[in-house]
């Protein structure tokens, strides 16, 4: 992990809070037997982020909905994918689209827009 990203993860501890991302390993669906084969398994990473609204002229109705808000999380493994999950302040969202935010060819800190699930 970069000097840098090391700095990320201790402003966000200091100025922003504690939260989760929860990543679901979904077990297959057999169309033909209309049943799930295997198990579905989650991994839970404790991390740190900042939340922020999304200003008025952002938000389009399509893309970005009202509600919706910017979670800048810090570096995590594995890196979070649309879809996971985030549970912040006990409100539990989804992320919709994901930045990373790289310097010299490494991964810093992730820009997220979630929504609330």
């Amino acid at each position: 992990m970069s000097g840098q990203a090391q700095t990320a993860i201790r402003l966000l501890a200091r100025y922003g809070e504690a939260l989760t991302v929860t990543f679901t390993d979904w077990a297959e669906y057999d169309p033909i037997t209309g049943q799930a084969n295997g198990t579905t398994t989650e991994n839970i990473v404790n991390a740190f982020g900042y939340t922020s609204e999304y200003q008025v002229k952002e938000i389009d109705g399509t893309v970005i909905e009202a509600g919706d808000m910017k979670l800048i999380l810090q570096l995590i493994s594995p890196v979070p994918v649309e879809g996971c999950l985030v549970t912040v302040d006990g409100e539990v969202y989804r992320i919709m689209t994901i930045k990373k935010v790289r310097l010299s060819g490494s991964n810093i800190i992730f820009i997220c827009q979630i929504r609330a699930n």
